[in-house]
């Protein structure tokens, strides 16, 4: 999941996929505090956490299967801005992943990438395993559907990749993923990972520009620096934005994927007038709300946000609610 804020453009399209199934933009977008004009604004920026509410009120709204699929086939690399402009600027594809990795929290993926390179293919491998369950499948859908567009694009022809493996079970539509990607998956894999020939990562790319490429790097390090539009803000954002994803992270944690010492992400968040505990406790209590509602007993729960025992878990969300997690959710809250 990208850590920085993002652009609106791949929330726009989840919302424009909404309200093809009869979804209304305010119901897709309730409780993230955004409105349907928020996504026309160009310098409007959200955050994940953001993105997999509205995500879940689609999914609680329209049970159209192959959503991620549809979502992903229509992002394309304009919507990417500088991020896409330098990774098509690489020499070849193997320079463009490079690239693609390097300045991964430029993209809109929810879910983590990374590459593994042989001499008969690459493989592209997604783990979504800090996404809660009830989203899980539409974003590996969607962001798997992202890599291949991208790909598409990027070579300006047609590209079949080797594999496709997904980690759940067939879905009742798998036909669709052999319509987008034009081979059948294996599903209940081990992984989540497509592959493609290794060939095609020296073919040149028709678009290469060695400047364009160092302009972009320089525009992203200065967006990362800066923190986007929202310095203020941004520190606390890209922390809450790990924690949705892996509320069992830890602080260690946080800190070795921000390349920062624990001190400095204490002192940067109390810089923007917050804590680590405050945020881990914020997002703990919004994510044990959503895995009540579907169905999970309160020791796995407990697990998921990194609870010790459920114990811990059970007084935390007495302290949050006012009862305990049965009794929340008996009462149909």
């Amino acid at each position: 999941m990208g850590t920085t804020r993002r652009a609106t453009a791949g929330l726009a399209v989840i919302v424009g996929l909404a309200a093809e199934h009869g979804v209304t933009a305010e119901r897709c977008l309730a409780g993230t505090g955004l409105s349907d004009e928020d996504l026309t604004d160009p310098e409007h920026e959200i955050d994940a956490g953001q993105e997999l509410d509205a995500v879940a009120n689609l999914l609680d709204a329209c049970d159209e299967p192959g959503l991620g699929l549809i979502a992903g086939s229509r992002m394309h690399f304009t919507a990417y801005g500088v991020w896409a402009i330098g990774m098509m600027s690489c020499p070849t594809a193997r320079e463009a992943a490079g690239f693609w990795l390097r300045h991964a929290d430029h993209t809109f993926a929810m879910t983590e990438a990374r590459m593994e390179i042989d001499q008969v293919e690459y493989r592209i491998l997604l783990d979504a395993g800090g996404l809660p369950a009830k989203t899980r499948t539409f974003f590996l859908e969607r962001d798997m559907a992202m890599a291949m567009t991208l790909h598409q694009e990027m070579m300006f022809t047609s590209v079949t990749p080797r594999r496709l493996h997904f980690t759940y079970p067939a879905p009742a539509h798998a036909d669709h993923y052999r319509g987008f990607f034009g081979i059948d998956p294996v599903f209940s894999a081990a992984r989540n990972l497509i592959a493609l020939d290794a060939a095609l990562l020296d073919r040149p790319l028709p678009m290469a520009d060695h400047h364009i490429v160092r302009r972009s790097e320089k525009a992203l390090a200065r967006l990362a620096g800066n923190g986007r539009a929202d310095a203020g803000r941004s520190f606390a954002v890209r922390v809450r934005a790990m924690l949705v994803r892996d509320p069992a992270l830890g602080l260690d944690g946080v800190a070795a994927r921000l390349a920062v010492s624990p001190r400095t992400v204490r002192r940067r968040l109390a810089a923007e007038g917050t804590g680590y505990r405050e945020l881990l406790d914020d997002v703990r209590a919004g994510l044990a709300e959503r895995l009540l509602g579907e169905g999970l007993p309160a020791q796995d729960i407990a697990r998921r946000l990194g609870y010790s025992e459920p114990a811990a878990f059970i007084h935390a969300f007495r302290r949050w609610k006012g009862v305990p997690p049965g009794r929340y959710r008996q009462d149909g809250r």
